[in-house]
């Protein structure tokens, strides 16, 4: 089911490879973020990843292959429940159907399928933490003092002082 939309991104993604020529590139979607306990931000998807893929959802890894000119999607499976409160997802039926990608699976399946996604490429292009807010909380301090009542020992650890 071709469309324009669908058209785009492909030719974005031809680009893409033009570009890159080989190698594996992996690219992450931005995390939720939490307002409170019961509600969150309005979400706003990776700009590099949406670029390529028109993927517009949490949790979601492409994998884009120069190489074999391909693109993977890792994403959230389809929750009828959940979809009530945060919409719908594609899910990996339609990540194929609609966005266009060669193949699709759960992104609970990442970590057994990457591997040989990227076995026998010869570069791997990523960026991981990127943006400040991307980043987990424990790294996103930008000084690289210790924090207030704290120490480094010589083997580098953070100990309490002792008052």
């Amino acid at each position: 089911m071709a469309n324009a939309s669908t058209d785009l991104f492909a030719r974005r993604r031809e680009r893409f490879f033009d570009r890159v020529k080989e190698g594996v590139a992996i690219l992450f979607a931005t995390p939720e973020q939490h307002l409170s306990w019961d509600g969150e931000y309005r979400y706003r998807p990776d700009p590099d990843l949406f670029y390529l893929t028109g993927f517009g959802e949490p949790e979601t890894v492409a994998v884009l292959d120069a190489g074999a000119r391909a693109f993977f999607l890792f994403v959230r499976p389809r929750d009828r429940e959940r979809e009530t409160w945060t919409g719908r997802r594609a899910g990996t039926k339609g990540a194929v159907k609609v966005h266009g990608a060669d193949a699709a699976w759960d992104v609970a399946e990442l970590e057994k399928r990457l591997p040989e996604l990227i076995r026998g490429s010869s570069s791997l292009h990523y960026a991981l933490w990127h943006r400040r807010e991307a980043r987990p909380p424990s790294s996103r301090r930008s000084s690289p003092l210790p924090a207030r009542g704290a120490t480094r020992t010589q083997a580098g650890r953070r100990e309490r002082r002792r008052t």
